[in-house]
C-alpha cells in the first residue's frame, strides 16, 4: 500500500514541476505523500509520538470518572416524597414511628396518636411547655426517648417532646435528632444522615 503513495508523490512532484498542479502546491504535496510512504512511522506512531490523540478512546484514555465524596457505611439515605418531603421510619423505644424531616423543628415532637404508641401520654405529664405551631400556641409534654435509631445510626436519651391530641398531623424528626449527628445534606432528591 506504501508503494501507491510513493508513486503518488513522484507523479506530483514531476507534475509540481512541468506548471500541471497549480503552481507550487503540487511538489509539496508530492514531497508530503513520499515522506509519509517511505516514514519508519506510520500517522498513528507520529501522532502518539507528539501527544495527538487518533481516536476519541486515547481522548479518554487517561481520564476516569470523578469519584463522588465517599459516604460512609454508617449513614442512612432518605428519598423525597412525590411532595419533594423526606419521611423515615424511625425505631423509637423499639417502635416504628413514620417522621417528617422538619429541620425547622426544634426538638422531635411526636403526635399524640405516636406518643400514645409509646405509651407517652401529654395529659399525664405535670410538665408542659409551650410550643408554637402554625395554628398558634400548644402544650406539650416533654420527654427524653430512650433510645431513637435509623439503619446504623442509634442515639439514646433523645429530647422529644408529645404534642395533645388533633394538634400534630405527623410526627416530627427535629434537630434534638439531628444535631447529634456528624452531618446531614440534601442532594438531590435524597436526604443523607451520617453517623
Amino acid at each position: 500500500m506504501l508503494w501507491v503513495f510513493g508513486i503518488m508523490g513522484a507523479v506530483f512532484i514531476i507534475m509540481g514541476l512541468r506548471g500541471q498542479t497549480g503552481g507550487i502546491a503540487g511538489p509539496w504535496i508530492g514531497v508530503s505523500v513520499l515522506v509519509y510512504a517511505f516514514s519508519p512511522f506510520s500517522i498513528s506512531q507520529i501522532s502518539t509520538s507528539i501527544g495527538i490523540p487518533r481516536t476519541w478512546s486515547d481522548v479518554f484514555a487517561d481520564t476516569s470518572p470523578v469519584e463522588a465524596e465517599q459516604i460512609p457505611s454508617s449513614s442512612y439515605r432518605i428519598s423525597a416524597d412525590d411532595d419533594g418531603h423526606f419521611r423515615v421510619n424511625m425505631w423509637i423505644n423499639g417502635t416504628m414511628i413514620k417522621m417528617l424531616v422538619d429541620t425547622g423543628a426544634s426538638t422531635m415532637a411526636l403526635s399524640y396518636e405516636d406518643g400514645q404508641k409509646l405509651g407517652l401520654d401529654p395529659a399525664k405529664s405535670k410538665n408542659l411547655v409551650a410550643i408554637s405551631t402554625a395554628n398558634g400556641t400548644a402544650y406539650g409534654a416533654p420527654y427524653y426517648v430512650g433510645r431513637v435509631e435509623v439503619g446504623e445510626i442509634s442515639r439514646t436519651a433523645v429530647e422529644a417532646i408529645v404534642m395533645p391530641s388533633d394538634t400534630l398531623g405527623e410526627s416530627l424528626l427535629g434537630m434534638s435528632f439531628l444535631k447529634t449527628l456528624t452531618r446531614y445534606e440534601v442532594r438531590n432528591d435524597e436526604m443523607i444522615f451520617v453517623q
